[in-house]
């Protein structure tokens, strides 16, 4: 099952990211505390040259988009943004009024899964996102992007 998980920086859109030294707790939780989820986003579209859309309740991802690449190959990929409204370890009761944005984000056509949080990623919301996407008769790859590697990445990028 681990085979499928990614990092960033072995998405290319991303691989700047090494580029970014040893970071303090303190200086990424500063950053990330007053960065919105919307600026969130639209980083990472800037990054991507995508056009963010707008968010709604019911929506399967935050961002799709089909400007990724694995290596040479261009892959689509599903976002699921968490910005600081709760500035803590991302556990499964912060996915949604039901829990379910993972479940949701699971039913798009993206290759690549990813789950991004302005903080640390809990083991529970880690190993959910893990058994949505190595299904059996779907397998896809997945990534987490916790605070710190959004800073770097942000960082990175200018």
């Amino acid at each position: 099952m681990d085979w499928y998980q990614i990092f960033p920086h072995d998405i290319k859109e991303f691989e700047k990211i090494l580029t970014i030294d040893h970071l303090s707790s303190n200086e990424w939780t500063k950053a990330m505390r007053a960065l919105s989820e919307e600026d969130v986003k639209k980083n990472f579209c800037e990054i991507l040259g995508d056009i963010p859309k707008k968010d709604w309740g019911g929506e399967q991802d935050d961002h799709f988009t089909a400007s990724l690449h694995l290596g040479e190959q261009r892959k689509t990929g599903a976002f699921l943004l968490k910005g600081p409204a709760q500035f803590r370890e991302m556990t499964p009761d912060m996915l949604g009024k039901r829990a379910d944005q993972i479940y949701r984000l699971s039913t798009t056509p993206a290759d690549i899964l990813i789950v991004q949080h302005c903080h640390q990623i809990g083991e529970a919301v880690r190993a959910t996102l893990r058994a949505f996407a190595v299904i059996p008769h779907n397998p896809r790859h997945y990534c987490f992007i916790d605070g710190k590697d959004t800073y770097k990445i942000f960082k990175a990028y200018g």
